[in-house]
């Protein structure tokens, strides 16, 4: 099963990559939804193989008291909230769904309709959907998963929907939680569900009335061998027994990332989007060799006695054109455009083998006053494509005028094989405060190959 995980994860990173080029050299927005497209099925794995490491548990909690929604001024439903307490469960949040019971109303648009956990965190699961048209006793469960949001102006029907909210902010009256709040049910994940669970249910507007009959019911997926944890610490932190926890984190700040480039087309949100990707796969692919260890697939070639293939990575003339965008803590998001060079020799020998000890990388960047190098790179993982695409994560140390300290770095090269190559590198500090992106293609140096250990490059 692992490699059957990996070969499809290795596809889906192919066309990720080749959407994302499109929306960075053409701000493409159109593509965004590709990539979001190619994420969700990867998630999809990411989650079978966190099962393979521990099976996840479902459980259901209920209120069936009826919720009696106020129609002759606008205020909140009886009771406010209605509350389910959850107990007993083991492991942090993984999946959280939601069904209301007999959901009646007369004009469905006054509905707002907010679910507070028990640490705190919210979501709208309906708001200003449906417009006008009278809805009778259906049944409406909430599912990040859903493939549709409820309608904006026709009537509803009993069904799945993701959690939907047409007209912004509401502010629901106290005791609910004021905003932001969420929207999607993936703000629990990684929270503690034990505790009091409250559903807000409020008409924002007189004369219409309705009710939601038999109550409403949560359904909670937990896994039970992941504890409780606070936002995950860096990439170079993350224990073993802290990589699914961590992969939780992140998949809540993507999706978040993710729903400002959508709701926002704001192309600047991409670069963020990027880094917490590559902080993601980094997991993925300790996940994979953690399975790896038990016997179950290939070695990843980490920096250890293996490795899955060799390249050595250079830039024609060692200078290339380019512009690089920084974002700093505290300072706005800056962009500089001038030279780089860009070395990597990994796992390289020309003889019919790998050497795991040839392990080097360095970034070196100018303008007319801006200095940013990255030096002293060493592996954490690599990986090759047909002998076309090298990949390399990494660790290295920032120095020049603008940035400093240690950096967890990707660089991902694709020879175009016609004497160029394009570089896409990200670097992000390892308290994740600051960020560095550029991409470009130049000319490739004559040394620069990528193959497998069992080749003969010829002379060194």
């Amino acid at each position: 099963m692992p490699n059957s995980f990996e070969n499809t994860i290795a596809a889906l990173e192919t066309q990720f990559g080749e959407a994302m080029r499109i929306v960075r050299e053409n701000g493409d927005l159109d593509q965004i939804e590709r990539v979001g497209d190619l994420i969700i099925l990867k998630e999809k794995l990411i989650e079978a193989l966190i099962d393979e490491l521990c099976d996840a548990e479902d459980t259901t909690f209920e209120n069936p008291d009826e919720i009696i929604i106020n129609g002759n001024a606008e205020g909140p439903a009886t009771p406010y909230p209605s509350n389910i307490t959850v107990s007993d469960l083991d492991g942090a949040v993984r999946h959280v769904t939601v069904t209301l019971y007999g959901l009646t109303h007369t004009w469905p648009d006054d509905l707002d309709i907010l679910l507070v956990g028990p640490q705190g965190q919210s979501v709208v699961l309906m708001s200003d959907a449906g417009g006008s048209t009278n809805i009778n006793n259906v049944t409406l469960e909430f599912d990040d998963n859903a493939a549709d949001f409820l309608p904006d102006s026709s009537g509803i029907v009993s069904g799945t929907y993701k959690p939907t909210n047409y007209e912004g902010v509401e502010v629901f009256p106290a005791p609910a939680p004021g905003p932001p709040y969420g929207s999607t049910l993936s703000v629990f994940n990684g929270t503690d569900p034990n505790g009091t669970w409250s559903l807000y249910v409020f008409d924002d507007s007189a004369f219409d009335n309705g009710s939601i009959a038999e109550g409403w019911d949560l359904t909670i997926t937990t896994n039970p061998c992941v504890g409780v944890q606070e936002p995950a610490p860096g990439v170079d932190q993350v224990e073993p027994d802290d990589i699914n926890s961590a992969v939780f984190h992140l998949e809540s700040e993507l999706s978040r990332a993710f729903q400002v480039i959508l709701d926002a087309g704001n192309p600047n949100q991409i670069e963020r989007f990027l880094k917490l990707l590559i902080n993601k796969e980094l997991l993925l692919l300790m996940i994979v060799e953690e399975i790896d260890e038990n016997g179950n697939g290939n070695g990843n070639g980490g920096n250890g006695d293996e490795c899955p293939c060799k390249f050595r990575l250079g830039i024609q003339g060692n200078s290339a054109p380019t512009t690089v965008f920084v974002s700093q803590p505290s300072q706005p998001n800056s962009s500089f455009t001038g030279t780089i060079n860009v070395s990597a020799e990994q796992c390289f020998t020309g003889a019919r083998m790998c050497n795991p000890s040839v392990d080097q990388f360095n970034i070196n960047f100018g303008d007319n006053g801006t200095t940013i190098n990255f030096t002293q790179g060493r592996r954490t993982l690599i990986s090759c494509v047909d002998g076309t695409e090298a990949n390399l994560l990494g660790t290295a140390q920032a120095t020049g005028n603008l940035l400093s300290g240690d950096f967890n770095v990707s660089i991902e090269f694709t020879d175009n094989q016609n004497g160029t190559g394009t570089w896409v590198i990200n670097a992000t500090s390892f308290d994740e405060s600051t960020t560095f992106f550029t991409t470009f293609t130049a000319p490739v140096s004559a040394r620069t190959f990528i193959g497998d250990c069992s080749e003969n490059v010829g002379p060194n």
